[in-house]
Formats: C-alpha cells, sequence, structure tokens
C-alpha cells in the first residue's frame, strides 16, 4: 500500500521516472528497521511496555527506551547497503517529513 501511494504521489509531482522508482523503493523499505528490533528482543518489550505503562506511540517510546527509532535504524543499514541518498533520507524522516532536506 505505502510503496503504490508514494509512487502515485511521485508521479503527480513529477514526470522524473527516477524520482518515481525511488519513491516506489521508499515506500518498500520504509519500515526495514522494524525487522532489526526483532534481532533485539528486550528492546522490543520494553518499548511495548512502555507503550503501554504511558500510551505514548510507537515512535516515541523508541527514542524513550532507544534513543533512536526504528525509521533511523532502517535508514542507517540502507545507507551500508549503498541505496540512493534519497531513499535513505526518506526511511529515516518517515515519521518527521518536516525535517526531510529539500533539494529543489
Amino acid at each position: 500500500m505505502t510503496r503504490r501511494l508514494a509512487m502515485h504521489i511521485a508521479r503527480t509531482e513529477t514526470n522524473d521516472e527516477k524520482v518515481s522508482e525511488e519513491a516506489l523503493m521508499a515506500g518498500i523499505l520504509h519500515d526495514i528497521g522494524r525487522l532489526i528490533m526483532l534481532k533485539v528482543p528486550r528492546q522490543c518489550k520494553e518499548v511495548n511496555d512502555f507503550i503501554e505503562r504511558t500510551g505514548c506511540g510507537f515512535v516515541e517510546a523508541e527514542y524513550a527506551v532507544m534513543k533512536t527509532s526504528h525509521a533511523e535504524l532502517g535508514a542507517y543499514l540502507l545507507g551500508l547497503w549503498g541505496i540512493p541518498d534519497n531513499v535513505v533520507e526518506t526511511v529515516a524522516f518517515h515519521h518527521n517529513p518536516s525535517k526531510l532536506r529539500r533539494t529543489c
């Protein structure tokens, strides 16, 4: 769903096929950091416990418990893999798009 919406928005905003492809890629990979978190079950439990205690959102709980988020973890991994910067940055800031740098 996210991948289709990202590509649709990109195609609506620009005729640049590269931008559309990167939007599609970012939509597919935006939550890859959640897979990384599965490798640290103790922190996942702490995040879930924090949410239950406070009623806050998932990302807020990640920052409270781990001092980072799944978005940043995923972006770091994608950067190591050599994924294009536009995709890495989109993944990093998908919960806080106002912090995403603009290249226009």
